[in-house]
């Protein structure tokens, strides 16, 4: 903790945490310094600590049951540390009603800020047949539901001419 109190300016600054834990250490520094303002770039509650289905698709052992104890604990904590914010912004409007329901924010509180895309950077190559689509990217773990996904695909297979091709692609990030 001495590290990160040292390494902050000591000029006028905005504290701007988003995901935790870095959203916990703000709040704890705005604790700490209640002049320091402070806006939470929400991109949704933890879902670790708010989500039962998170909680559910933990694999069974000594970590689900540890994750099940403390819970009740993380939720009082995060909501009572997430009250400390001057200012929240949502990404999305479904965002903020969940921040608002969690946290009991004022909907005033809570501004959106939707994530910009630069769209002459990011785009369809012109080579790309465009037709229906439905594009997930995300990691392949219980709680992102894939499976949804795929049986969502499996209906539509009878429903559209020409039916319905599911491709999987495994992108492996590379860490330095």
């Amino acid at each position: 903790c001495t590290k990160v109190w040292r390494a902050l300016p000591r000029q006028p600054f905005v504290l701007f945490p988003q995901v935790f834990p870095a959203n916990w250490w703000g709040f704890l520094y705005k604790l700490a310094h209640p002049g320091a303002p402070l806006v939470w770039m929400c991109q949704e509650p933890s879902a670790f600590i708010h989500s039962r289905a998170w909680l559910r698709a933990l694999p069974g052992g000594l970590s689900k049951w540890f994750a099940h104890l403390l819970n009740p604990l993380l939720k009082l904590l995060d909501v009572r540390l997430a009250r400390t914010a001057d200012r929240v912004l949502a990404n999305s409007l479904a965002t903020k009603r969940e921040a608002c329901r969690v946290y009991g924010y004022d909907p005033d509180r809570v501004l959106l800020c939707y994530p910009g895309v630069n769209t002459a950077a990011f785009h369809a190559a012109a080579t790309v047949t465009r037709g229906n689509q439905v594009v997930t990217v995300g990691r392949l773990t219980r709680f992102k539901n894939v499976d949804v996904i795929i049986r969502a695909v499996h209906l539509l297979a009878g429903t559209v001419s020409g039916g319905v091709t599911l491709r999987v692609d495994r992108f492996q990030s590379r860490r330095s």
